[in-house]
């Protein structure tokens, strides 16, 4: 047996909301799941195997399990503490070859007890980005939809754009019309088993958590003001309001949204031109620095751009949570995560593309499309959602942007580092948030290059 904590915690949306430190301490309770040795798979209708907990509605909500797998796992969703007590069951399978969704039903046939039924359903990734790979940790999640019919199977994120298995389902009303699909409104209680049949790998089940609300929309990636939201951008999902997103993004997004954070301002209106000179002429300062960088992710040049902070470190960031970041025409960063925390970015100047992944991995699959943001769009990364991504200035002029960061406020680690891919290779490498200057003095030493530029100009 192995021992882990098992969290409750609520959603808004798909983002994790913010409970007290006594609502969450609370939430923790003790218990075990089932880890089987041998060759043959598990059959979840013999045995005492008490469930892990509940769904706190029925029907409805997202198990979500930390676990380094060996060859076999299963998340299992039932009416009652013991299929053998009556009723069906939902279980998600997953294996090193696929990935299956099966109802299983006690029946009244002495010969046939049990009737286990493959669900049909589809692979949106393809069925190699389903499959468990044993001994690689990852987080393992099943979403059930009564209202909605839906099932879906996820991982590493909680949301929507990592579903690699999904069945639409007739659940029909249990009044008026039931579906063949009714019993999903049942399930309740909650078991996981993981097999081990390689010695050599033996499955190791971390933090189970189970949120009450299913994985149903993601909350689009472009932030818009409450007051400009439109009925059709509610029915489309085409944006979001921050009152949707965690109490971490709305405090950084009240930091950078206003008016007057923009670049070029009344004390220096040529600074986005000043930048652009700066950038590319030889012998100037971000010309020369950007020089100096190639190689800080690799030998491509291109994958070069400045950090510019402001203000001082806080200790709730990785790194000074306010940084300007200029990016020359066609540089781009390379595929990053974020150390878990949420971020929020505004585009100051220019044009930029984001694309955004799966995971942090050699086999990361990119989930289209890209958006492309432009001088006043807002985006958000959450724990969950946008964790992992890309931006790349395909454009022929400089863009600026301003990121900023918070931990999340049940993180208590505090990673101070940022994880890339090298290009060249693959691997994955840390890397720390730094600084090429203040804001302050670059600000002033770029506007005095640029006016040493306009004088020569003028004695030309």
């Amino acid at each position: 047996m192995l021992d882990y904590r098992l969290e409750y915690f609520s959603y808004f949306g798909t983002t994790a909301s913010t409970l007290s430190d006594v609502e969450r301490n609370a939430g923790f309770v003790s218990a075990f799941p089932t880890v089987l040795e041998g060759n043959s798979l598990p059959d979840i209708t013999t045995g005492e195997k008490q469930p892990v907990g509940t769904l706190p509605v029925k029907g409805q909500g997202t198990v979500a399990v930390q676990l380094k797998p060996s060859t076999y796992f299963a998340i299992t969703l039932s009416p009652s503490p013991q299929l053998k007590d009556g009723g069906t069951t939902l279980q998600l399978e997953l294996t090193d070859s696929t990935a299956k969704f099966f109802s299983v039903t006690t029946t009244i046939d002495t010969k046939n007890p049990i009737r286990k039924e493959e669900i049909t359903a589809t692979f949106p990734k393809g069925i190699d980005a389903a499959k468990l790979i044993p001994g690689v940790d990852d987080l393992f999640w099943l979403s059930v939809d009564k209202e909605n019919g839906v099932i879906r199977y996820g991982k590493t994120f909680r949301t929507a754009a990592v579903t690699y298995l999904m069945a639409t389902v007739d659940v029909g009303d249990i009044v008026t019309k039931p579906g063949p699909f009714i019993w999903i409104k049942q399930l309740e209680y909650v078991s996981i088993s993981s097999q081990q049949t390689n010695y050599d790998i033996r499955p190791d089940i971390g933090k189970v958590s189970i949120g009450r609300l299913p994985i149903v929309d993601d909350l689009p990636p472009v932030i818009t003001e409450s007051i400009a939201l439109s009925l059709e951008d509610l029915a489309l999902n085409t944006t979001t309001s921050i009152a949707n997103l965690d109490p971490a993004c709305q405090r950084l997004y009240g930091n950078i949204a206003g008016p007057n954070i923009q670049l070029d301002d009344k004390n220096f209106p040529d600074f986005s031109q000043a930048l652009e000179y700066s950038i590319r002429t030889p012998g100037c300062i971000c010309y020369e620095n950007l020089k100096s960088k190639v190689g800080e992710f690799g030998n491509d040049p291109s994958m070069t751009y400045l950090r510019i902070t402001l203000g001082l470190d806080e200790g709730n960031s990785p790194g000074v949570p306010f940084v300007v970041e200029i990016w020359p025409s066609k540089h781009k960063s390379p595929i990053h995560d974020h150390g878990e925390a949420y971020a929020v970015i505004k585009v100051l100047h220019g044009k930029i593309n984001a694309s955004y992944f799966n995971k942090l991995d050699k086999v990361n699959v990119k989930l289209e499309p890209d958006i492309m943001l432009e001088k006043g769009n807002i985006t958000w990364i959450g724990p969950d959602n946008y964790q992992v991504h890309q931006l790349h200035n395909d454009f022929d002029r400089v863009c600026v942007t301003i990121q900023c960061y918070q931990y999340a406020k049940k993180d208590m680690s505090h990673d101070e580092y940022f994880e890339y891919l090298e290009e060249e290779t693959n691997d994955k490498k840390p890397f720390k948030p730094d600084s090429d200057w203040d804001f302050i003095s670059f600000k002033k030493l770029v506007k005095e290059e640029w006016e040493r530029h306009l004088k020569e100009l003028e004695w030309k």
